[in-house]
Formats: structure tokens, sequence, C-alpha cells
């Protein structure tokens, strides 16, 4: 298994055969694949501190940050002294860590998935599904993309391209630091290798409200913008081309037509000038361009029944109370009438969606990340009743890429 960035992978499951971890990766071999790690910076939505603890190597400064709650400065893991937002250096089952509280809004979370593995002579981005316990990354279903950056031969802006500048202002927005260099902006360290080799795109969520010049910047406006530039460079301003949406997710929110109408829209890259457009909301395209493929009650039942695997941590959730996806035809059972598939025996917490060509089939783009469908994952476009404007507003902090094969 090679870093260069082009292959998205599943989790290594220890209690599944050869055949069903084929094209696996596990926490163990990014950590150890290559001697020498001596620095860890993370986020999560939840840390299990004594597991993690007993991976990472004795010699490797630490950095995570976790959602936490601003009414009690708790962490989902408790720690023994709790604080406010900002940063901490506890001492925790003998370690020192730097723990980060990032400022958290109403009805937000931090929900990102990131490792930052610093190693003598490369960085390696891991951007994943997993929450940094032991349950998700042997136990859960979930998808891994990440990529090993050389070390530049000196610092310099130059060395981020977009994806670097990117990874920097996310990582900014969430208070993360250097551990070995807590005072030094992240930025010093990122700018230290060379992302500006990545061979995809940041698609990041930063909890706000974007209007303007700042609009495509995270979450659904983010996500338009990529597939518009990739439907004008591959097919031209003056051509439409539908494409089929399809996206596996662990958690279906509160949904609202008009918000699934502009999720298609922006996953679609609609040919508009999100500037200019005259309308309040986006183009309605045809929702059954999009298709959400998740478990059903029988396939979790007859999980909980059969399986050993993780049945304390079946982390489906289904808050679409007025049964939205389901009524309009867009939901698909995730296993489909496959007679023998690991995702039978496996509960997934993964989260990915595909774009197809409605004609010929072919895959267009992959996006993986921390997201689930969801508007506090994606963001909500409307119009600014004083501005005119259109403006993006952003609950939680959520990390994926996109990848144009």
């Amino acid at each position: 298994i090679d870093g260069r960035g082009n292959t998205i992978f599943s989790n290594h499951i220890p209690a599944l055969t050869n055949e069903d971890n084929q094209n696996t990766i596990s926490f163990d071999h990014l950590l150890f694949s290559h001697p020498g790690l001596f620095n860890f910076i993370a986020s999560s939505y939840v840390c299990e501190w004594e597991w993690l603890l007993t991976k990472i190597p004795a010699s490797s400064s630490i950095c995570v940050a976790v959602n936490w709650n601003p009414a009690n400065g708790q962490s989902e893991q408790t720690i023994p002294f709790p604080f406010g937002e900002g940063a901490s250096t506890i001492s925790l089952h003998g370690r020192t860590i730097d723990i980060i509280h990032p400022p958290i809004i109403p009805r937000g979370i931090l929900h990102a998935k990131l490792l930052l593995l610093q190693f003598p002579d490369f960085l390696r981005v891991v951007i994943s599904s997993s929450n940094l316990t032991q349950q998700d990354w042997y136990a859960l279903g979930q998808e891994i993309w990440f990529q090993d950056f050389p070390r530049a031969a000196s610092a310099s802006p130059q060395n981020l391209g977009q994806f670097g500048l990117d990874l920097s202002d996310f990582c900014q927005n969430l208070l993360l630091r250097d551990p070995l260099r807590p005072d030094a902006p992240i930025i010093d360290l990122l700018s230290s290798y060379q992302l500006s080799s990545a061979v995809v795109e940041l698609v990041a969520r930063v909890p706000g409200v974007y209007e303007a010049n700042t609009l495509c910047k995270y979450g659904l406006m983010r996500l338009w913008d990529l597939e518009n530039e990739r439907k004008q460079r591959s097919i031209g301003a003056q051509e439409q081309e539908e494409i089929n949406i399809a996206y596996q997710t662990s958690a279906i929110g509160a949904i609202a037509e008009w918000w699934a109408s502009d999720f298609i829209a922006c996953a679609s890259g609609v040919d508009i000038d999100p500037h200019t457009y005259p309308h309040s909301r986006l183009p309605n395209l045809p929702l059954r361009l999009l298709r959400i493929h998740f478990p059903s009650r029988q396939l979790i039942n007859r999980m909980m029944e059969e399986s050993n695997l993780a049945l304390g941590s079946i982390t489906v959730r289904y808050y679409d109370q007025h049964d939205f996806c389901k009524r309009l035809g867009i939901l698909y059972d995730l296993v489909g009438e496959e007679e023998d598939s690991v995702c039978q025996r496996l509960p997934i917490h993964s989260k990915i969606m595909i774009g197809t060509s409605i004609d010929s089939n072919n895959i267009l783009w992959l996006f993986s990340g921390s997201h689930n469908f969801t508007e506090p994952s994606w963001g909500s476009v409307r119009r600014n009743p004083k501005s005119g404007q259109f403006q993006q507003i952003i609950y939680n902090y959520e990390l994926g890429v996109y990848i144009n094969p």
C-alpha cells in the first residue's frame, strides 16, 4: 500500500476473512508502515484516550482536537480537568497531551476526522470517517483516504498549493497546533512539506455564515464550485450534463425538500453564477438524480442477531421523521440484492458519495469524508434579505476529499 493518494481504502477488520479485507488499511499501518513517527496531530468527534495512547509511540508528541460541551467543558470521553474553548496541555495515563476545544456554535459539533502524522522525511495526511476509538477502527466499516507528502527543501508558502492552503485554513479554524512548537502557527509546519502535489481537492466545513467572496469557500457551495469547474473543463460551458448521485451515509437528518433540491443542485455543479443568479433559491433538479443508501431496520435487526461485531456501536441515525427520502423514492437499502455482502455482517459508519454520468454510467467524481446527509453537516444556502446575495450557513466542522478520476 503506497501513499500516492489515488485510492480510498476500507479499514481492516480483524474479525473478517482475508477475502473480505481486500483493499483495506489498518490504523496500525498508518502509524507504523514507516519508522520514526514523532508528531501526532488529529481531530475527532470522540477520542478513546486510553486506547489511543497504547498505539502512539511514547516518543511522539500528541495534539488532538475533540468535540466538547460548552456547558461543562467535557468531551464524550471525560478528562480530569475540564476546560473551555481553546487549548490545554494535560497529563493523561502518564502522557502529556495537547487537547483542543474549538469554537462550537448552537446545533454544531466537531465531526471532522483528520490525522497529520509527521515522520522524519514526510507528512502523512489522513482524512476518514473514523473516530479515534478502538470500535471505530476495528469493528465498524469506514473509508480512509491518505497521501504522503515529502519534506520540502525549505519551508515556503509556495509548497502548499490550494490543498495546503485549504488544510492550513481548516486547522487554524480548529485551533490545531504543532505540539512541538505550540506558539507557531500550524502553517509553519505544513509549509515544510510539498502539499502542492495533492491529487485531491479538500472540501472543509467550518461553522459560520458566508457570502460574497467567501460563499464558495466551504460546504455545499465548495462542492458546487469544484463540480461546476469540472463540468466546464470536460464538456464546455454551453452543454448540460445530468449526473446520478449515489450517497452512502450513516445518518440522515430531518430533511426538507428545498434542502434536498439544493443539495442535488450543488453536487451536480448546476450551471449558474451564484453571485448574479436572480431567483430566491437554487435551480430545482429532479430528485430522482439522488439515491441515498442506508441500512434498513431489517438489516440492523439481522446484524444484531447474527453478528458479533460492534453490537453496541451500530451508529446509524435516522432523523427524517416525515420519511421524506422514503416517500420520494430516493432511499435504498444499503445491501441491495447481494446474498453475501460484507455490509450484511459489518456495521457501516462510512460516508461516501459517487457522481456518475447518466449517459455512460462512468464515474465522474468521488467524495469521501466525515459528512452525513444532514443540513448541519453540509450547510444550507439561502438569500440574505438585507444584502440580496446568496449566503451559506454552516454549523459543523466536517472534512472530506473530492476526487476527479
